[in-house]
C-alpha cells in the first residue's frame, strides 16, 4: 500500500487553453499552446492511498463523498481510465482519494489545474512506491496531469512561476508523438515575478452554468473564427507576451494579457448557442482597474477575475476592489512554486 500527500496550486491562464485539437480524440492535446502563473495562495490539498485491487475509485471533494453518479467521480474514474491505456499496471490498483480545495471550486479559479495536478503527482509517487515506474519527472507528470485536465499540465512543473504548455502536435509524425510533446515546463521562477501582485476577485455567481469541458468543445466546432484566434495567439500574442516577460516590461505585458482575455470571451460569444462567463461584477472589475500601463485584468472561464498589478499599486487596487465585492472576495497573492508532498 502506497499513502501519498501532494499540495499543488491552481493558475492563472495569460494566454488561455480553449479547446482540444479533434485530431487527437481523448488526448486532450490542445489546439494552442497557453502560457499561465501559479498562484501561491490557492492550492488542493489531496492524499491518494493505493493498494493492490480491482482498480476501485473512490473520492471525496472538500469533506464530501462524490457519488458515483455525479459529474465530479466521472471525471476522476475517466482520468484513471486513460491512465491505464497509458500505465497499464494502473489497472491493478484501487485508489482512495481525498481533495480539498482552499478556495472556490468551479468558479473559475480553476479548481481542476490545482486538483488533477495533485493527484497526478500523487499518482506518480504512489506507483514509484509500489514499484511500478522509477522517479518520474515533471514533464512525464505533466502529461499524466494533461488526461485529467487539460489546464492541471501547467500547475505539476515543480519550479512553477510562468509556466508553458506546448501544443505539442507541429510536425508530430503519429499520435504517440504529439502526446509526448504536449506537456509543461516552467520558464521563469516565481522570483522573476518579485515586483507583482496577483489579486483574485471573487465576483459572485457560484459554480459556473456551462462547465469549461463542455464550453470548450462547443467552441472549437461553431465559434466563428476559432482557428484564426488559435493560429494568432499560437504565432503572434504568446511570442510577444513571452519577450515582455523576459525584459520585465510590465506594462506591455499588462496590455497583452488583457488583450488575451478579451480575445477568449469574444469567442466564448461566437460560440453557438453564446457562453456569457462574465457578469456585470465582471464588468465593473474591468472599469475599475484602469488603464492598462497600469494594470492588467484577465478571466478564465468564469466571472472571477485575477487582477495583475506592481505591488506599489496593489494595496490601491485592492481597496477599491473589496470596495465593489467585499472584503472577504479578494485575495491577494504571489506568484508561486510547483507542487510540494505533503
Amino acid at each position: 500500500m502506497a499513502d501519498v500527500g501532494v499540495v499543488s496550486p491552481t493558475n492563472i491562464a495569460l494566454v488561455k487553453y480553449w479547446g482540444k485539437h479533434p485530431r487527437y480524440p481523448g488526448l486532450f492535446i490542445p489546439t494552442k499552446s497557453s502560457i499561465s502563473l501559479n498562484i501561491a495562495s490557492f492550492t488542493t490539498r489531496t492524499r491518494l492511498r493505493t493498494k493492490k485491487g480491482t482498480n476501485e475509485v473512490r473520492f471525496s471533494l472538500n469533506g464530501r463523498k462524490v457519488g458515483e453518479e455525479e459529474e465530479e467521480f466521472a471525471y476522476v474514474r475517466d482520468f484513471f481510465g486513460r491512465l491505464s491505456t497509458r500505465y497499464r499496471f494502473a489497472k491493478r490498483y484501487s485508489y482512495l482519494i481525498e481533495s480539498r480545495n482552499n478556495f472556490p471550486t468551479a468558479s473559475g479559479f480553476a479548481s481542476s489545474a490545482s486538483g488533477f495536478s495533485a493527484l497526478a503527482v500523487a499518482f506518480a509517487r504512489a506507483m514509484e512506491e509500489q514499484g511500478e515506474t522509477p522517479r518520474l519527472g515533471d514533464r512525464d507528470v505533466s502529461v499524466i496531469a494533461r488526461l485529467g485536465s487539460g489546464s492541471a499540465t501547467r500547475s505539476v512543473p515543480s519550479k512553477g512561476g510562468l509556466v508553458i504548455w506546448h501544443r505539442g502536435y507541429d510536425g508530430a509524425r503519429n499520435d504517440d508523438d504529439a502526446s509526448a510533446a504536449s506537456f509543461a515546463e516552467s520558464l521563469y521562477r516565481p522570483s522573476h515575478f518579485a515586483e507583482l501582485a496577483l489579486i483574485c476577485v471573487n465576483a459572485g455567481g457560484g459554480q459556473k452554468k456551462v462547465k469549461s469541458r463542455a464550453g470548450m468543445d462547443e467552441s472549437v466546432k461553431t465559434a466563428k473564427g476559432y482557428w484564426s484566434w488559435v493560429e494568432n495567439e499560437e504565432k503572434e500574442l504568446l511570442p510577444s507576451m513571452l519577450r515582455t516577460v523576459r525584459r520585465k516590461d510590465w506594462a506591455a505585458m499588462f496590455g497583452l494579457v488583457r488583450e488575451a482575455s478579451d480575445n477568449f470571451h469574444r469567442v466564448c460569444r461566437e460560440t453557438k448557442p453564446p457562453i456569457a462567463y462574465l457578469n456585470d461584477t465582471s464588468r465593473k472589475i474591468v472599469r475599475l482597474v484602469g488603464p492598462p500601463e497600469q494594470a492588467a485584468y484577465t478571466f478564465d472561464a468564469g466571472p472571477n477575475a485575477v487582477v495583475i498589478a506592481l505591488k506599489d499599486r496593489a494595496k490601491g487596487l485592492r481597496s477599491a476592489l473589496a470596495g465593489l465585492v467585499g472584503k472577504r472576495n479578494v485575495v491577494q497573492s504571489a506568484v508561486g512554486a510547483g507542487p510540494v508532498e505533503a
